[in-house]
C-alpha cells in the first residue's frame, strides 16, 4: 500500500545475506565472501577460539581492498590481518591497526548471527554498501593541503651532489600518513616552494626522507636546500601521491637513474614489506654517485636491488630489453630518472609488449 503524504517513512528492513554454513568455515580458517555478488569479496570472516568476526575488505587507508588473491587477508604466520597494497597490520580481533599508515584506524567490524540451521549471515547487507569508507577510531587525517612545521634534524651528503635530509615534526606534533611514491613541497626562503619525493618507508611514522639533487642551472630551490643546516626549521605541505603504486600487480619492476631513486627507495621498503614480487633496477655513473647506497645495503630487500654503474663500461650498463623481456601478466613498470632515460626504458617495454596502464613514470 503506498505511502499516504506526510505520513512518516517506515524503517527499512534489515535484508540478511547467508555467507556460508559454520562447517564451511572451521576454527582456524578465514574466508572472503562476495554477499552483493559484484565479482569481489567485498567482506571476510575469521574463525577462532575467540569466536567469528567478519570484517568489510576495505583499508581505512586509501579506501582499497586489503588483498587482491583469493581469501588472501592475513599475514604468513596468521596473526595479524594485513593490508598487502600498503603494509598496514591490524589486530586480528578488534581491526585496530597497530603498524602503517592508517595507525590507530580500524577495520568495519559486521553485525553477523548464527541461524537455527548453523548458517553465518550478514544481519544486514545494506552495511556492506551503506558506508563508502570504514569507520574509524582517530580522528580524520590532515588534509594533503595542511602544512606542518618540521625540523632538519640530520643531514648526510650521500654524493658530491646529493643530499638527504630527515626531516621530523617539532616535538608534541606528527607527520601526516603517505603511500609510497608520494611527495611533499618544501616552502624555503624567497618565497620558493618545491616538491620533493619522499624516500622513506610508509611504516616510518616518525620522519621523512628526502633527497634533493644539487643541479648546475639551479634557480635556487636545491641551492637553498643544501644550503640548510641541521636544527633548521621548515614548512611542508602534506603529502600527494600521483605516483602510487598498482595494489592489483602481482610483480613489480622498479628501474630508477639519479636522484630517481628517491620515490622507487619508498616503493622497495613498501613492497617488501608486504612481502610482494619486485625488483629494483639502480642505475648511476659509479659507485661514488649513488645516493643511499649504505642505506639500500643495510636495508631487508638488499638482495631485491640490482646496481648497474656505467663506469663499468658495457656489462655495467643496463640493457632494458634484458630486464623486461618477457612480459607476465599483471607485471608494472615503474620507473623515475633523466627523462631520456626514462623514454629509453618505456620505448623497450612497449615494443616487447608491455600493456600501457601496466607502464608508471614520474618527472622531475
Amino acid at each position: 500500500m503506498a505511502r499516504r503524504r506526510g505520513e512518516p517513512k517506515r524503517p527499512m528492513s534489515k535484508v540478511p545475506s547467508v555467507l556460508c554454513h559454520l562447517e564451511d568455515l572451521p576454527v582456524g580458517t578465514t574466508r572472503g565472501f562476495d554477499p552483493l555478488r559484484a565479482g569481489v569479496d567485498t567482506v571476510f570472516a575469521i574463525r577462532d577460539d575467540a569466536g567469528v568476526r567478519v570484517f568489510r575488505n576495505i583499508c581505512p587507508h586509501e579506501g582499497t581492498p586489503l588483498g587482491w588473491r583469493k581469501d588472501q587477508f592475513l599475514t604468513p604466520d596468521g596473526s595479524t590481518i594485513m593490508c598487502f597494497a600498503h603494509a598496514a597490520r591490524f589486530d586480528r580481533v578488534t581491526g585496530v591497526c597497530f603498524a602503517g599508515p592508517c595507525l590507530g584506524d580500524r577495520l568495519e567490524l559486521l553485525p553477523t548471527e548464527v541461524d537455527d540451521l548453523g548458517r553465518l549471515l550478514l544481519v544486514d547487507t545494506a552495511t556492506v554498501v551503506a558506508s563508502p569508507r570504514p569507520a574509524k577510531s582517530s580522528p580524520s587525517r590532515p588534509k594533503p593541503d595542511a602544512v606542518h612545521s618540521v625540523v632538519v634534524s640530520h643531514i648526510y651528503q650521500e654524493t658530491p651532489t646529493i643530499r638527504a635530509l630527515r626531516i621530523e615534526p617539532l616535538r608534541g606534533e606528527k607527520l601526516p600518513k603517505f603511500t609510497a611514491g608520494a611527495h611533499i613541497d618544501v616552502f624555503l626562503p624567497d618565497n620558493l616552494k618545491r616538491s620533493y619525493s619522499i624516500a622513506s618507508s610508509p611504516l616510518a611514522t616518525d620522519h621523512y626522507l628526502l633527497g634533493v639533487g644539487l643541479t648546475p642551472d639551479s634557480n635556487g630551490g636545491s641551492r637553498a636546500v643544501h644550503g640548510l643546516a641541521r636544527g633548521d626549521r621548515l614548512t611542508i605541505s602534506g603529502p600527494r601521491n600521483a605516483f602510487p603504486l598498482e595494489a592489483r600487480a602481482r610483480r613489480y619492476v622498479l628501474v630508477a637513474a639519479g636522484i630517481g631513486i628517491t620515490p622507487l627507495l619508498s616503493m622497495a621498503a613498501q613492497l617488501h614489506a608486504s612481502e610482494q614480487t619486485f625488483v629494483l633496477h639502480y642505475c648511476t655513473r659509479s659507485r661514488r654517485d649513488t645516493a643511499f647506497i649504505n642505506l639500500i645495503h643495510q636495508s631487508s630487500f638488499c638482495d631485491k636491488v640490482v646496481f648497474h654503474f656505467s663506469e663499468d663500461g658495457p656489462t655495467g650498463r643496463l640493457k632494458p630489453a634484458t630486464i623486461l623481456a618477457g612480459f607476465a601478466p599483471r607485471s608494472h613498470l615503474y620507473t623515475c630518472g633523466p627523462r631520456p632515460f626514462m623514454q629509453a626504458v618505456l620505448r623497450t617495454a612497449d615494443e616487447l609488449g608491455w600493456p600501457a596502464d601496466s607502464l608508471h613514470y614520474e618527472s622531475f
